[in-house]
């Protein structure tokens, strides 16, 4: 019967296991199930990526797409934000508008000759902006935007930053292509594109570039992310739900659960049975010598270390020694006599029983003459 402090302790293991369980269903079902990706990516619904962008975009009319830096100059428009490549890519790009390309910086990074980041801070409306309808805009999220200033060559610029010279967005020539500089990404990403004029920016300073869009992504093997960076929330939530149940149930078979409980007598086997097991074996060897010598070896090293006796010492001491009436005392003297190698299976058997009965008896707790002699042992002196 179980004691009633082990049935405690599983019961709270139990408790552990569906607390276990809950948690884990939590995590798993408020896990943030969104597209993920890194900041200013354009396929992540995050609140840090710009998929809003690419889907206002087209509600706009405009064919987008992502993929990487093409090899070649065509009549796409590249948009690439500057914080998101790196800058052996932003490279590629630049050397694109070289040779014909339209391509749009966005970002406080401006690695373009004669383009240099000046002021930042909060930006002010330009009513008369000469870059298409961005003197629509009236007003952004305030924060720290950052203007661009041209040192060099032909372009103009429209939306003051800080009441300085820099300008939020530019438009000119590069080589025989073309650059739209944009100092800052924070109005492109999903978080702000619905506050103030943000989503009007994002329209009208890409509609400086005419043609199809296509926001440039980090190349197989650029950037920083890992593969435990691809792995998402559930999964992780399961796995920790995992080692939970492992540990519990590591702990509940590592220990007795409540106190020690009393055990019922090992089931006795008749010495009978051992005796034709132990024949049958040795009869299949054809090696009854060997037998005998164990089956003696037994039985002198539980004389010696119960009685200080052994198989050679005279049984009339070994009997008297142990104190035991006639019929037992007659069973250990059979079972001191060495057989003869060639005896037949009849007699080798009831040896046998003679030898497992004396040293039952001679390693008996409650002494030698304790018990009943096995039903074979009493057969054998009923027929002699």
């Amino acid at each position: 019967m179980r004691s009633i402090g082990g049935a405690r302790s599983i019961g709270l293991i139990m408790v552990l296991v569906a607390v276990a369980a809950i948690g884990g269903a939590l995590l798993v079902g408020r896990a943030d199930r969104r597209q993920g990706g890194p900041p200013l990516d354009p396929r992540s619904t995050l609140p840090t990526g710009t998929r809003g962008v690419v889907l206002l975009l087209r509600e706009t009319g405009r064919e987008v797409s992502s993929g990487p830096v093409p090899a070649t100059a065509g009549r796409e428009v590249l948009v690439a934000f500057t914080e998101l490549l790196p800058s052996g890519q932003l490279g590629e790009l630049l050397d694109l508008a070289r040779s014909g390309a339209s391509v749009v910086l966005i970002g406080r990074s401006m690695p373009v000759n004669g383009v240099e980041v000046v002021a930042r801070g909060d930006v002010e409306p330009q009513p008369g902006c000469p870059l298409g309808e961005l003197g629509r805009v009236r007003s952004l999220v305030p924060g720290s935007y950052s203007g661009v200033r041209v040192t060099t060559g032909s372009g103009g610029g429209c939306l003051p930053v800080g009441g300085g010279s820099g300008r939020l967005v530019y438009s000119g020539p590069l080589g025989d292509g073309r650059v739209v500089l944009i100092g800052s990404a924070g109005p492109f990403t999903n978080a702000n594109l619905a506050r103030e004029d943000d989503a009007a920016l994002a329209v009208y300073s890409l509609a400086l570039a005419e043609g199809p869009l296509r926001f440039v992504v980090p190349s197989v093997g650029s950037g920083d992310r890992g593969l435990s960076d691809l792995i998402g929330d559930p999964v992780w939530a399961g796995l920790v739900q995992a080692l939970v149940a492992v540990v519990l149930y590591s702990l509940w078979r590592g220990r007795r659960l409540g106190k020690p409980v009393s055990e019922s007598d090992p089931v006795e086997i008749d010495s009978g049975e051992l005796v034709v097991a132990g024949a049958r074996l040795a009869e299949r060897a054809r090696g009854r010598g060997v037998e005998i010598e164990l089956m003696r070896r037994n039985l002198d090293d539980a004389l010696r270390r119960r009685w200080a006796l052994s198989v050679d010492t005279d049984p009339a001491i070994t009997t008297g020694r142990l104190g035991l009436d006639p019929d037992r005392a007659a069973v250990v003297r059979r079972a001191l006599a060495r057989p003869a190698d060639g005896i037949d299976e009849d007699t080798f058997v009831s040896w046998v029983a003679d030898v497992v009965e004396a040293t039952r008896m001679v390693l008996d707790p409650r002494g030698p003459g304790g018990g009943a002699i096995p039903r074979s042992t009493s057969n054998q002196r009923s027929t002699e």
